[in-house]
């Protein structure tokens, strides 16, 4: 069986499936953004994530003995959520959610760069933002992680960065970019695709988690590419609304459309 995970900005969801990708059980838990009176600041709290991983783990485990049964482990999540961690693999904060737009002087600084508009709510303003208002959690940060590759790293040890496919490349770094920025790009760790064995379940994941130890994991990514996969709209004409605490409507096409922003 696979156990895969997906963290919300609200809820986090745990499920069971078999390898024909019949599902099996369901758990979730609810979570609580950190409260701010500043205007543009949401951050999340971490230590809620693993709680609830944890607490999901046991739940979806003790089904039907299913523990020994686990094949692999994929995580995905809410993006693009910046998760500092330092060389402990502790989670830093603050962790700016997907909605935190305080960088938006960040995000124009890049436009100058590199002529391309970057969302202050993308990762690149976020890391920026930390280097220029919070050099203390900026020189601490070993990775600069997304949320489900955060928790991954949790889990393994290693650090990777999922990209989706070569077009997303412009919405996260290249090292040229991060020159340019003055950003240490040994902070932002390399590539891979969906679908990557990132590593295994260590003895330190395996404890907090409560996941058996040496249980592949499979690099997932950011929520709104594993819905549309989740969902099959990955045929022209099909469609699939991702409503939550965001909501998105993604139309699968036959030719590639691009747009500035």
């Amino acid at each position: 069986m696979i156990l895969v995970f997906d963290i919300g900005t609200t809820v986090l969801k745990g499920a069971l499936l078999s390898e024909e990708g019949e599902f099996r059980c369901l758990a979730s838990r609810s979570l609580k953004m950190l409260q701010s009176s500043k205007v543009d600041y949401y951050e999340a709290d971490t230590a809620q994530w693993k709680m609830a991983f944890r607490e999901i783990s046991t739940e979806l485990l003790s089904e039907q003995g299913a523990a020994p049964l686990i094949r692999a482990v994929a995580v995905s999540g809410n993006g693009p959520t910046l998760v500092p961690v330092n060389g402990d693999g502790n989670f830093l904060n603050p962790v700016m959610t997907w909605m935190d737009r305080r960088g938006s002087a960040e995000s124009a600084a890049i436009r100058e760069v590199q002529d391309f508009y970057l969302d202050p709510t993308f990762y690149l303003p976020k890391a920026l933002w930390l280097a220029n208002h919070r050099p203390d959690i900026y020189e601490r940060t070993r990775h600069f992680l997304s949320c489900p590759e955060a928790v991954t790293f949790w889990l393994t040890g290693e650090a990777v960065t999922i990209l989706p496919g070569s077009h997303f490349e412009r919405y996260f770094w290249s090292n040229e970019l991060l020159e340019k920025l003055g950003l240490d790009n040994s902070k932002f760790p390399g590539f891979v695709k969906p679908g990557t064995i990132v590593g295994k379940v260590t003895a330190s994941g395996s404890n907090e988690s409560g996941l058996p130890a040496n249980i592949p994991v499979v690099a997932a990514g950011p929520d709104f590419i594993v819905s549309q996969l989740g969902t099959a709209t990955v045929y022209p004409g099909r469609a699939c609304d991702r409503a939550g605490t965001s909501e998105g409507i993604n139309l699968c096409t036959e030719n590639y459309i691009t747009d500035p922003r």
